[in-house]
């Protein structure tokens, strides 16, 4: 039954159509839309800007599709318009055309039920130049960090390497002149032997952590099922932190599976609760409490996630020395100290690590500190 408010010539399926159709239009309002019928006739087109013209006109409803696009930028829809109605399939494609990028989009749908049904052929246009030269852009920066990373890989394993013979010499002459002349040199010669065989302690191990930052940079090859339970537990065997009274851990009693890099998880672990145990507060027993909860990216607004799904969340928390929360993302940065050494050994690169680790797992890492009173990392890893 007609309605009185449709408008001439319209039936209660078509007005529904025409709604149907309006809320399509606006919400691919980027997008230039053709309905058309099985005889191929244009019904109804929306959209701005418009990519398809025929001698300049903007009305092209009753114009046979056909005749709209068999010559001009767009023929090669011709085909896959033709065989829509026979394969009842969509086709979706690709293309640039005269320094543009396109996509388009064909597909049937079910105009209303019947015995003989009905079909109504939709073509979508879109526009995507700017979003093509952006990725572009994205894949060539890409490949520039890639190159940069492979070139300060190559540069610490030079540094680790051939620094490393120098520096050997240094400690081996030094340690004979500790050894065998001793005794002939004053308080302040031992003094400043004593310096410089400290230095180059610090220098070697400078140059192994450069060397590992470097290392960790790398985000290709290796991934597997990484048991975190298990990285855990290695962690804490070969640093002896289960025999020590002095240090309390709460653990979770199972960590999950992930895809990871085995050894950079290691990393990971190693380098947190290396941190944890050395900025201690002096008289304090030490508390170490290890978090583990899953979250959607939903539910973790407060990371920039790389990707969408489900994550691994995990909270490394200590009553250490802490630090103010005005430091929370420099001490991520290399070579980023807090404290000089002679409070605190190291070398200011096992955060950056944490840091590399994390990026390369398409994670997040965030630290929150109190003066005084402990940190907290939170750690951010997808499953897959």
């Amino acid at each position: 039954m007609k309605n009185p408010t449709q408008p001439e010539g319209t039936t209660d399926e078509s007005a529904r159509m025409l709604k149907l159709y309006q809320l399509l239009a606006t919400s691919l309002a980027d997008n230039e839309i053709f309905l058309f019928d099985q005889d191929f006739k244009i019904i109804m087109t929306e959209g701005s800007p418009r990519y398809v013209r025929l001698q300049a006109e903007e009305n092209f409803v009753g114009k046979n599709l056909h005749e709209l696009i068999e010559s001009g930028k767009f023929a090669f829809l011709k085909d896959p318009v033709t065989t829509l109605f026979q394969s009842n399939s969509r086709y979706d494609s690709e293309h640039e055309i005269e320094g543009s990028f396109y996509t388009t989009a064909i597909y049937a749908a079910e105009h209303e039920p019947s015995e003989d049904k009905k079909f109504i052929g939709v073509l979508l246009i879109k526009d995507i130049t700017a979003l093509t030269r952006k990725q572009r852009e994205l894949e060539l920066l890409n490949k520039r960090i890639d190159r940069s990373n492979q070139e300060l890989e190559n540069f610490a394993y030079v540094a680790s390497h051939d620094l490393h013979a120098p520096l050997r010499k240094i400690q081996s002459f030094g340690k004979l002149l500790s050894d065998r002349y001793a005794e002939a040199l004053t308080g302040q010669g031992q003094a400043y032997l004593e310096r410089i065989l400290d230095s180059t302690k610090r220098m070697e191990r400078l140059l192994d952590d450069l060397l590992s930052f470097s290392r960790s940079t790398r985000s290709d090859g290796g991934m597997a099922p990484t048991n975190l339970g298990q990285v855990l537990q290695d962690v804490l065997t070969d640093n002896n932190l289960l025999d020590q009274p002095e240090i309390t851990l709460n653990i979770p009693t199972e960590l999950p599976v992930i895809q990871a890099v085995p050894s950079q998880m290691q990393q990971l672990f190693q380098n947190l609760m290396g941190n944890a145990c050395k900025f201690k507060r002096p008289d304090v027993p030490t508390v170490i409490d290890i978090r583990y909860r899953k979250a959607t990216t939903a539910e973790l607004p407060e990371f920039e996630l790389w990707t969408e799904g489900e994550f691994c969340v995990l909270e490394f928390a200590d009553n250490g020395i802490g630090f103010d929360q005005a430091n929370a993302e420099r001490i991520f940065n290399i070579f980023q100290r807090l404290h000089g050494v002679s409070e605190y050994q190291g070398s200011g690169i096992g955060l950056a690590i944490c840091k590399k680790v994390v990026d390369n797992h398409r994670g997040a890492i965030k630290a929150s500190g109190v003066p005084g009173a402990g940190a907290v990392f939170t750690i951010v890893l997808p499953f897959e």
